[in-house]
């Protein structure tokens, strides 16, 4: 699941940075660079950058603004003003920009959505619809800075918009603009009904309540502010202002979680996941006590000195050895269990211990859950376990088998699971060795350049946990939908975003790496429950008397495809260098050489 953005919106008039009311009267709060250098250092998700004066004058974007913007912007950034062209678009997007913003361009010549999005990707098309209500119901696209009126429905033309290949859609409400009393509620419903489009919703935020009163509601993918984000306290001193990492993860938890005062079991929790959960829900009182159970004393003592909370209890532990498992269990309600030998190469090597940790270990804990009535379980597997090839997808495999198992019996416990691709950054993955070798002068040592890998963020895999956790039923496993990349574009990625000039050493694939992976084979795709950002396979839940069931026209496999990294969306170095941005490890790499 992709967490909701939130996303500061910046109005350029006369090369100044302004804040209107309901469009009108723009007030002068300072200088565009400067307010994005503080947004660099309060790490926002986004940026959207609006040029007020572009298309009512008809001038061509400010492209020396533009570049110097994009030069100092260390989060995604999406611009909109007097883009009417496929040649602008493409001149903006050279600049370093990774959205266009289309509005009255695309009122007046609607296929330019078409053109500019088979040229450069729909994800980088964004369609903005600023709407105003009509006097007697109904709302009314506004153009040219709501001077002019189409009369055209915002419902019909977001509905076009899709068809013509539009990526996302940002609805600005003229009349909440600046007002700062709340969202539009009605047209974000309206809108929602008509499209599955991500949406970004803009005008009227005055307090992060607002913010969260939308995300509730919809999970909108993108919530935009502009005088929120600016102006603090009742007489609207200009102050630059965006909630901090901790206050975000408070907002996003009132939506996806309902219970409070629980307890909680992370085993493997020493390592990138657990640490993501607790981060998540730390400082909310949806657990009253979350344990951290492993057998590393190291990891688990760094870990007591960076949080300092009592709130955590950490518990030395074997999964294999279930009389510890069931100790740390008494009293449990939930369970995130991740522990699991993960290295395809020492796998390889020591098949027995992964098959011992993997597969017996996974027994262990549904049993000891199952004995202690903890009420769920949600098991975490990787893309590795579906067409396995090697010994970690192997016992990882073997794991899913025993949790669907053991799901159909359990008296007390729901059992569920989970299957992700890469982590972009996790503990072990490429990105940190690529980022060490990069400062070190070394040569990046690339398997094969054109391997392919699902890109999927931390933060994106503890979502996919918590729609597992809400949602899933005995033996249901969950499966994040994510785009991919090849190892050769990462590299290269990271080499623009560095501006370093490391040279590729091709060292051949490791013991058994595969070329692409897969996240549901054709099988499980035979049968899966498409939820939006995921999809749902439900267990089989037939006994062994087979000649009680009988079907006809089961599912022609050889129509259905796999669901793999290679078929997924791929992303290509624009993408990733988009995806790469909004990692913490990047933002902390970049805040270390500027300093």
């Amino acid at each position: 699941m992709l967490r909701p953005r939130i996303i500061p919106s910046l109005l350029i008039h006369a090369n100044g940075l302004v804040k209107t009311v309901n469009f009108k009267n723009p007030k002068y709060v300072g200088d565009p660079i400067n307010s994005i250098k503080i947004f660099n250092e309060k790490e926002v998700d986004e940026l959207v950058v609006f040029d007020i004066d572009a298309t009512v004058s008809g001038n061509e974007p400010n492209y020396l603004l533009l570049e110097r913007l994009a030069n100092q912007t260390m989060m995604p950034l999406c611009y909109g003003g007097g883009v009417k062209s496929l040649q602008q678009a493409q001149r903006i997007f050279s600049l370093g920009i990774e959205k266009i913003a289309l509005s009255s361009s695309v009122i007046q010549n609607p296929n330019l959505i078409t053109e500019i999005g088979d040229r450069v990707g729909s994800q980088s098309v964004i369609v903005v619809l600023d709407v105003k209500k009509k006097i007697f119901g109904g709302y009314e696209v506004f153009t040219h800075n709501g001077k002019i009126a189409t009369g055209v429905c915002p419902m019909k033309f977001v509905q076009k918009a899709q068809r013509l290949g539009a990526g996302e859609i940002i609805i600005n409400s003229i009349d909440n603009d600046g007002v700062m009393n709340g969202y539009d509620m009605n047209l974000i419903d309206k809108i929602r009904e008509k499209t599955t489009l991500p949406i970004t919703v803009l005008g009227g935020a005055g307090s992060l309540d607002d913010i969260e009163k939308v995300i509730s509601k919809h999970s909108i993918i993108g919530v935009a502010a502009g005088s929120l984000f600016v102006f603090k306290g009742k007489y609207k001193a200009v102050l630059i202002n965006y909630p901090d990492r901790k206050l975000k993860s408070e907002l996003f938890k009132k939506k996806t979680m309902k219970i409070k005062n629980k307890t909680l079991l992370i085993t493997g929790g020493t390592g990138s996941f657990g640490n993501a959960v607790l981060n998540r829900f730390l400082n909310t009182d949806h657990f009253k006590e979350i344990r951290i159970f492993s057998r590393d004393e190291k990891k688990q003592d760094d870990m007591r000195n960076l949080y300092k909370n009592e709130k955590i209890k950490f518990h030395i532990g074997d999964v294999r050895d279930y009389s510890s498992i069931e100790r740390v269990m008494r009293g449990v309600d939930y369970v995130f269990h991740a522990a699991a030998l993960k290295q395809v190469p020492s796998c390889e090597f020591f098949p027995i211990e992964a098959t011992k940790t993997n597969v017996f270990g996974t027994q262990n804990v549904i049993d000891a859950s199952d004995f202690n009535k903890v009420s769920k379980v949600i098991c975490l597997s990787t893309d590795k376990a579906a067409y396995p090839i090697n010994a970690m997808g192997i016992s990882k495999a073997l794991m899913e088998k025993v949790a669907v198992a053991a799901a159909r019996n359990c008296n007390n416990t729901t059992v569920c699971l989970t299957r992700y691709g890469n982590v972009m950054a996790s503990r072990g993955s490429v990105i940190p060795l690529f980022l060490n070798q990069i400062k070190n002068g070394e040569n990046l040592t690339i398997t094969d350049p054109k391997m392919t890998r699902f890109l999927m963020s931390l933060d994106e895999a503890v979502e996919l946990v918590l729609f597992a956790f809400e949602n899933g039923n005995a033996g249901d496993l969950f499966v994040n939908k994510a785009p991919a990349g090849t190892i050769g574009d990462l590299a290269q990625a990271l080499k623009e975003m560095f501006n370093v000039d490391n040279r590729l050493k091709i060292i051949g694939t490791r013991h058994g790496e595969k070329l692409y992976e897969t996240l549901c084979t054709k099988e499980e795709m035979s049968k899966a429950e498409n939820m939006g950002k995921f999809y749902r396979i439900p267990s089989d839940n037939r006994n062994l008397n087979y000649n009680q069931y009988f079907s006809e026209g089961e599912v022609d496999l050889s129509k259905v495809e796999d669901y793999n990294s290679h078929n997924t969306k791929q992303c290509d170095i624009e993408d990733i260098k988009n995806l790469l941005k909004g990692l913490p490890l990047i933002q902390e790499e970049f805040k270390r050489l500027k300093q």
